[in-house]
Order: C-alpha cells, then structure tokens, then sequence
C-alpha cells in the first residue's frame, strides 16, 4: 500500500507540447493557439492577471521557453491595442490553417509537430499582422500609438486539449 501510494506521488502526468503567441506582457495580454492534436484555433483576446511574474501560466499550462518577435506600434484609438493585434493575428492564422489544410477530420489525424506549427503558421502569421498594423500606424503621424510586444512561447499542457476552458465565464459586478 505504501508503494502504491508512492507511485500516485512520484508519478510524472505526461506532458503535451504547443506553442502559442502571446501578446501584450505579464499582466494585459492576450493569446493565439493552435491547438496540434486537432487543428482547432483558440484565442483569448484580452485578459489580466495580478502578478508580476512574466511567465505564461494559465490553467495547467507552463511556459518552457520564449522567443520575442518584436514589438509593433498600434493606433490607440482603433480599440485596445492588445485586443487589435489579437484580432488581426487570429485572422491570419486562421488562414495559414486552411492553406495549409491542417485542420481535418479528428480521426483521421496525427497531432502536428509544434515546431511545423510555429514555423508555417505562427510566426508567419504574427510577423504579417505586425508588420500590417505598424505601417498602419506609421501613416498617422500626429494619432496616439502604444507599442505592444510579440512573443513565440513553447508550452506545456497537462492534457492535449485547449488552455482555457471552452465554457464561457461570467463577470459578476
């Protein structure tokens, strides 16, 4: 019973590799995933978080590594700038998904290799949205700007599945 016991204690869970982008910093940011068992797209378009350490945790998620991109600038009067630069990531990826026809039947799938993931669709995606929103933003000489950073980071996922929880959750005021 003892050894039993040990075994629930030492037992490593296994771990699911991913990548995501991460934009904004340690306490306003927001996130693009592709999910590699299915193809699915997540995105959290602006969240907070009270904590000034900058590594990405969320639910069962642990950043292993990250690889800064860059930082864009963005016309502060569109919307948030986070949210902004989120948008048009998340529509980009999109995209490079269907070009690259990853998403497809769940059975018939093999979970896709993240650093595939990250080279042809991630980073694409996140340096075309940059460069798209800087040049927008660049044109407007006298409009208030923010500069928002742009991070690749490796993940690991306790289950192979979304970070967040797919439910919807209600603020209460």
């Amino acid at each position: 019973m003892i050894s039993a016991l040990s075994r629930v204690f030492t037992t490593t869970s296994p771990k699911y590799p991913s990548a995501i982008i991460l934009i904004g910093h340690s306490q306003f940011f927001a996130f693009v995933h592709v999910i590699p068992e299915t193809g699915e797209l997540e995105a959290l378009f602006r969240s907070y978080r009270d904590t000034r350490d900058d590594r990405f945790r969320v639910s069962h998620t642990e950043e292993v590594s990250r690889e800064q991109l860059g930082t864009v600038t963005i016309l502060k009067e569109e919307r948030d700038a986070i949210t902004t630069l989120s948008h048009e990531v998340a529509g980009r990826v999109n995209e490079l998904l269907d070009e690259a026809g990853v998403r497809s039947r769940e059975a018939d799938r093999e979970p896709q290799d993240v650093a595939l993931l990250v080279e042809q669709i991630l980073k694409p995606a996140a340096l075309g949205a940059m460069k798209a929103l800087d040049s927008e933003a660049q044109s407007h000489d006298t409009a208030e700007k923010a500069t928002v950073p742009v991070y690749i980071v490796q993940v690991e996922r306790s289950k192979p599945d979304w970070i967040t929880s797919r439910e919807p959750k209600s603020i209460q005021s």
